[in-house]
C-alpha cells in the first residue's frame, strides 16, 4: 500500500507548501512599533502569512518585542 504525504489544512501535501514564501519581520522590533517595509521580507519556506497581507501589515503594531527572522503571524500584530 502507498503511503500518503501528511497533507495541509488546503489539502495539498507539505512539501509543496513549504517552498511557498511568507511574511518575515528581519529588524528589531520593540512592542508598540509600527511595521514599514524595511522591518518586512518576503522569504521561503512559508510559516508564517502569506505574501498577499503585505499591503494590509504596513503601518500595523506589533504587540510583543520582534528578533530579526521572525515569521508574521497575526498574534504578533496588535
Amino acid at each position: 500500500m502507498t503511503e500518503v504525504p501528511p497533507l495541509d489544512w488546503e489539502g495539498r501535501p507539505r512539501e509543496l507548501i513549504v517552498n511557498r514564501r511568507s511574511l518575515y519581520l528581519v529588524k528589531n522590533m520593540a512592542a508598540s512599533d509600527i511595521v514599514t517595509p524595511v522591518h518586512t521580507r518576503s522569504i521561503c519556506p512559508r510559516y508564517g502569512l502569506q505574501p498577499m497581507y503585505y499591503n494590509w501589515l504596513i503601518a500595523k503594531r506589533v504587540n510583543q518585542d520582534i528578533k530579526p527572522g521572525t515569521a508574521v503571524f497575526l498574534k504578533v500584530i496588535g
